[in-house]
């Protein structure tokens, strides 16, 4: 009987097993096979720069020949295979605990010799692990939490590495022995046997089967017509030959000791220092790949990348501050380096690796990348070897072995960039947009409320922390205002409007609420047509019109005033004629029209004031008439102080309506005597008596 296909709900649930196996993985290789520590072991056995790239070199090659291992693995089953050469390779590599003796009894000649053969074999078990791993990883881990869980890895493996090197460093000195590198190869093995243990937990992996897909020739070949593969490839070797040489694990170790000065103790530290600052970006680069895609977050690191050869020249050489600013500057990479990692994961096996040919892609992805890696140490010491006596300063930079392989470093990374920017992908934003949201309103703010949304909590608590969202006025926030809208609870809707309406225009924001009003849900309609005013965007202008013609009064009102807040000047007409048709919605129609400052509603809304007896609408219905005229301060003047003192008011507005409106009219006489008429109907509280005169002025003024 066949066995059962593990749901996405029970690979999710195994994750913690991977992330276990991959953190004690991680402790393995730093004692073992990579980093400072490998290095400086290498460097103590006396080999030179050349048979030091040629040793890193090795490891990485052997990589190219996945396309051999990757058929078998798919016949065989990814996990058997994996669990097999994963437990071999480490069992391999835990002969070099026999080095002090090769070297004491053979001479270094010898122990090189060993050394080469220990790796060659170390190289080929590993190759074998990865040709499995890969495409067991793809079956595993569900695309739709890839970036959180590459994030989470980086975390971990991180924390694993940081203390691993730390402790290695203390545990080494200032100038550590072999046997004393030898103890540490003895716990290496321990935590590399424990990954395995903890691998075997995870599910999937079985053989493919006939009518799957698997890694042969022809398929492999396939993978070389696809174009956006095959430029990715391109780019990650590019990224990888520029990278690889300069980072913790390639020859900054070397460069940090023999160059700036530093000791064995403060090499160590400083690549730990480095994956320290990972600590404080991984699960930040995870979330922006899931979420804005993983384009903009590849540029940016690779610029950083790029930019930290050339810092490197200018570090200060054998002074009291040269650990400080070496610390300073690899903790500074350290916070790029997952952001690189996770947009490449994402890039290649959400975007370009189809899920029925994993097999034959991540083969071949294996293959050049092992390419790339094995030249990229292999190119860098020979270049290190021949500019050995290398020496020249000029102004603030000193030129020695390591500056052309510095420079080739930078340029190649710029390189790099300059392939990926060809590249389509599922980016939402350009990199030059995802930096801009980060200079916008409060990030600072946004982060700590996107972080208190994603817990939920009561409905108190829902609506405090969308009101913190819209504060911010950041567009990291867009999403979960977009959430927010379809919160159950009526209070947090309502929130939500309003919190929109405060934060910066989005057009994704804009379009959510043109499809609220739209659909006339009573009261969240009309706040959602009134934020639509607000935001400014005249795209919601068509469906404001629309609303005109609502079943709502309410929602008919307040999109009037919203088209008038949009500077829709060609709905006036249609304005005024619901206005003159709706006695209920008066002030509304009104105040539109008089932000529109439509001139031809003066005589109407005059006309409209006799209509109602409530001081309240009759002061807005005037209010208007001012604002048309373009004089509402001097009404909001004018109204304060006739609650003062009605008596002052208007003496004062008799004072200056004659002045005024006698200078502008032809009929000075006529004119002033309009306004004695008007004023006199005010004093004797004959409000309805003064809107023939009144009338009679404003259609003066009009003229």
């Amino acid at each position: 009987m066949a066995r059962r296909e593990p749901s996405e709900t029970e690979k999710i649930h195994a994750l913690p097993w991977a992330l276990s196996a991959q953190a004690a993985s991680t402790v393995f290789v730093n004692l073992a096979m990579a980093g400072p520590v490998f290095l400086l072991f290498l460097d103590t056995l006396g080999l030179d720069k050349a048979q030091t790239g040629v040793v890193l070199g090795l490891i990485n090659f052997v990589v190219v020949l996945s396309v051999l291992f990757s058929p078998v693995a798919a016949r065989f089953g990814y996990k058997r295979c994996f669990l097999a050469t994963w437990a071999l390779r480490t069992i391999v590599l835990a002969s070099l605990i026999l080095t002090p003796l090769v070297l004491s009894r053979f001479g270094t000649e010898v122990t090189y010799a060993f050394v080469i053969a220990v790796i060659i074999v170390f190289a080929l078990f590993r190759t074998g692990a990865l040709s499995a791993l890969n495409p067991w990883m793809l079956e595993f881990i569900p695309n739709r939490v890839r970036g959180k869980f590459t994030s989470a890895s980086s975390v971990l493996n991180i924390v694993a590495a940081a203390v691993t090197l730390a402790a290695a460093g203390a545990f080494l000195g200032g100038e550590p022995s072999l046997m004393r590198f030898s103890m540490l190869f003895a716990i290496a093995f321990g935590f590399g046997l424990a990954s395995v243990a903890l691998y075997s937990f995870m599910p999937g992996g079985r053989p493919v089967s006939g009518s799957e897909e698997r890694a042969d020739w022809r398929n492999m070949l396939g993978t070389l017509g696809d174009r956006n593969f095959d430029t990715f490839l391109l780019g990650g070797a590019l990224v990888t030959l520029g990278w690889v040489a300069v980072s913790p694990g390639g020859f900054l170790t070397l460069y940090l000791k023999e160059q700036v000065g530093l000791s064995a103790r403060e090499t160590a530290y400083c690549v730990s220092m480095a994956m320290g600052g990972g600590l404080l970006t991984s699960f930040f680069w995870g979330w922006a790949a899931d979420r804005f895609g993983c384009k903009p977050i590849v540029f940016i690191n690779v610029l950083a990348m790029a930019a930290f050869p050339l810092l490197l020249l200018v570090l200060p050489q054998r002074s009291d501050h040269s650990f400080a600013w070496a610390a300073f500057l690899v903790v500074m990479i350290g916070m790029a380096l997952p952001g690189w990692a996770v947009g490449y994961s994402r890039w290649l096996f959400v975007i370009l690796i189809p899920a029925d040919r994993r097999s034959s892609y991540t083969a071949v992805q294996l293959a050049v990348a092992g390419l790339a890696g094995g030249l990229a140490p292999l190119f860098a010491g020979m270049v290190l070897s021949r500019c050995e006596g290398l020496q020249a300063v000029i102004g603030m930079i000193r030129i020695g072995p390591y500056t052309p392989l510095l420079l080739a470093s930078s340029a190649l990374l710029m390189l790099a960039l300059l392939v990926f920017s060809r590249m389509p992908t599922d980016a939402r934003v350009s990199t030059a947009r995802f930096v801009g949201m980060f200079l916008q309103g409060n990030p600072l703010t946004a982060m700590q409320a996107m972080f208190t949304h994603t817990r939920g909590g009561p409905e108190e608590k829902r609506a405090a922390t969308i009101d913190r969202l819209g504060r911010a006025r950041s567009p990291l926030t867009v999403d979960e205002l977009l959430e927010g809208i379809y919160d159950p609870s009526f209070r947090v809707r309502m929130a939500t409007l309003n919190a929109i309406a405060s934060s910066r225009p989005d057009p994704h924001l804009t379009d959510a609420m043109i499809e609220v009003t739209r659909s006339e849900y009573g009261v969240l309609s009309v706040a959602a047509a009134w934020t639509l005013g607000r935001i400014g965007d005249r795209k919601a202008i068509p469906v404001l019109r629309q609303a005109l013609d609502s079943s709502l009064p309410l929602l008919r009102g307040t999109s009037a005033v919203a088209l008038a807040l949009l500077g829709d000047r060609e709905s006036a007409p249609l304005l005024l004629q619901r206005f003159d048709k709706a006695k209920e919605l008066h002030v509304p129609y009104a105040e539109a029209l008089g932000k529109l400052r439509y001139t031809e509603a003066i005589g109407p809304i005059m006309d409209a004031i006799k209509e109602h007896d409530a001081d309240v609408i009759r002061q807005t219905l005037a209010g208007s008439i001012a604002s048309i005229l373009g004089r509402e301060n001097m009404f909001l003047l004018l109204v304060r102080h006739v609650r003062d003192s009605s008596r002052d008011a208007l003496g004062e507005i008799h004072y200056h309506l004659r002045k005024q409106l006698g200078k502008m009219a032809e009929d000075k006489d006529q004119m002033r005597q309009l306004v004695d008429d008007c004023v006199d109907c005010w004093r004797r509280g004959d409000i309805a008596g003064s809107v023939g005169p009144l009338r009679a002025i404003a259609d003066r003024v009009a003229d």
